[in-house]
C-alpha cells in the first residue's frame, strides 16, 4: 500500500512539473553531486527507544522545620551549587544559641574555680609530704589530704567534660542554624516548588526539585537478547532524537546488569553533552545498538536520504551518459526511489529498497530542489569541476 502511495506521488509531481522543466531555455539540466550505492558487510543494528534522565535529580528537602520567610527560586530558574534555594524563621534558635553560649561562660567559670581548688588541694598535700620527710606529719592529717586533692582532681575532670558537654550543644544550634538557610547542592535547574512562602515546613519536606545542567544520560530500554553484546564493552551508539532532526553518536555508554523480568529488557546508558541546554530530561529517542552479528547491507550516503508524507526516498540518476563527461550525452533524470533506512554508519546509511543495486547513483548534493523525472546533470562526489561548479551555484 504504501509503495502504491509513493509511485502515485511520483507520477503526479511529473506530471505536474515536466512541462515546465522542458520550457526551460535550451532544455538545460541541473547539476547534481552522485555518489554511489555501495553493498558493504556492516555489524547488525537494532533499533530500540529510550529517554533522557538528568545526570543528577534531587528534590532537595530542609533539615529543620520552621516557617518559609524567603523562595527566591523560580522554576525554570539556574543556580549553581551553593546558592540559596529558602531560608526558615531562625529566631526561636538564635535565642537558644545566645542561651547556650552563655552557659558555655558560666561552665568556663566553675572550671575555673575548680581549677584553682585542686592546685590548692595538690600544693597542701605536698607540704603534709614534706613534713612527713622530717617525721613531723600527722598520719591522719596526711591521708586527709590525699583524699582531698583526688576529689578535688575529680571535680576538675567532671568540669571539663560538663563544658565539652555544654559546648557541643552550642555548636550543634549552630549547625542547626546554617540548616536554616537550604542551599541548592550542585549546579542545576529547579523544575519544581514543594513549598510557598509563609508555608510551615517539617523536618525532611521537600522545598525545590532540581536537575542537574551539563551532561545529560540517554537511558536506552535493550530487549534481554543483546545483553552479552552490550557487556562485552562501551560500544558507539547513534542517537536520535524525536523532539528534532539531530542525531549524535556517542561511544560513552555503561550497561545495567540487570534485566527486568516483566519486559525481559535491560538499560544501556550513554552520557551526552548537553551543550546550549538544547537537551532536557523526559524527552523521548530513538537509537541503534550494535549486535554481534554481521550482515550484507546496501549504504547510501546520509545526504541522499529525503522524506515526504510517504516516507524515506533517494533521487537515483537513470538514463544519460556517465556522469562528469558534459553536455551533450544527454541528461539523466531524478528518479524517486522508496527506500527502508535501518540503520546509520557513520556519514552512510543502511537501506533496503527493491529497485536499488550496488553502483546505481544517487544524488547526495542538490537534491532538496529537485522533482521527480527532473533532467539533471550528475557528477560523481570529489569530482573537481563538479566540486568547483557546484561551489559557485
Amino acid at each position: 500500500m504504501n509503495d502504491r502511495r509513493f509511485l502515485v506521488w511520483g507520477l503526479l509531481i511529473a506530471m505536474a512539473v515536466v512541462p515546465s522543466v522542458g520550457a526551460q531555455p535550451g532544455g538545460q539540466a541541473t547539476a547534481v553531486t552522485v555518489d554511489a550505492v555501495r553493498r558493504e558487510s556492516v555489524q547488525e543494528h537494532r533499533r530500540v527507544t529510550g529517554e533522557l534522565r538528568a545526570v543528577r535529580r534531587s528534590r532537595v528537602a530542609t533539615q529543620e522545620e520552621g516557617l518559609v520567610v524567603d523562595l527566591p527560586v523560580r522554576e525554570g530558574r539556574r543556580v549553581a551549587a551553593g546558592d540559596v534555594l529558602a531560608v526558615l524563621d531562625s529566631r526561636r534558635l538564635e535565642i537558644a544559641l545566645q542561651q547556650a553560649e552563655a552557659d558555655v561562660l558560666a561552665v568556663q567559670s566553675i572550671l575555673d574555680e575548680r581549677q584553682a581548688t585542686q592546685s590548692w588541694r595538690e600544693e597542701e598535700l605536698e607540704l603534709y609530704r614534706k613534713s612527713a620527710e622530717r617525721g613531723a606529719a600527722n598520719v591522719k592529717e596526711m591521708l586527709d589530704a590525699e583524699a582531698l586533692a583526688r576529689i578535688a582532681a575529680a571535680i576538675t575532670r567532671q568540669g571539663r567534660r560538663q563544658l565539652e558537654v555544654t559546648k557541643a550543644k552550642a555548636e550543634l544550634l549552630r549547625e542547626r542554624l546554617e540548616d536554616m538557610t537550604v542551599v541548592a547542592p550542585f549546579d542545576g535547574v529547579v523544575v519544581a516548588k514543594h513549598a510557598e512562602l509563609g508555608e510551615w515546613v517539617a523536618t525532611g519536606a521537600p522545598l525545590a526539585e532540581l536537575v542537574s545542567v551539563g551532561e545529560i544520560e540517554a537511558w536506552l530500554d535493550v530487549p534481554q537478547r543483546y545483553f552479552e553484546a552490550a557487556a562485552e564493552g562501551p560500544v558507539e551508539i547513534a542517537i536520535a532524537f524525536e523532539a528534532s532532526a539531530r542525531v549524535v553518536r556517542t561511544a560513552r555508554t555503561r550497561v545495567v546488569p540487570l534485566v527486568d523480568p516483566r519486559a525481559r529488557s535491560f538499560y544501556v546508558v550513554a552520557t551526552l553533552e548537553n551543550a546550549g541546554g538544547r537537551l532536557t530530561p523526559g524527552m523521548s529517542l530513538s537509537a541503534w545498538i550494535p549486535t554481534a552479528g554481521s550482515i550484507d547491507r546496501l549504504t547510501v550516503s546520509k545526504d541522499a536520504v529525503l522524506h515526504n508524507d510517504a516516507g524515506p526516498f533517494v533521487y537515483v540518476a537513470r538514463g544519460g551518459g556517465p556522469p562528469g563527461v558534459g553536455p551533450g550525452t544527454g541528461p539523466a533524470q531524478a528518479v524517486p526511489q522508496k527506500v527502508k533506512t535501518l540503520f546509520p554508519l557513520g556519514d552512510r546509511m543502511a537501506v533496503e529498497a527493491r529497485g536499488l543495486e550496488p553502483g546505481d547513483l544517487v544524488v547526495v548534493e542538490g537534491n532538496e530542489r529537485l522533482f521527480p523525472m527532473m533532467p539533471i546533470e550528475p557528477v560523481e562526489r570529489g569530482d573537481g569541476p563538479a566540486a568547483a561548479t557546484e561551489g559557485q551555484r
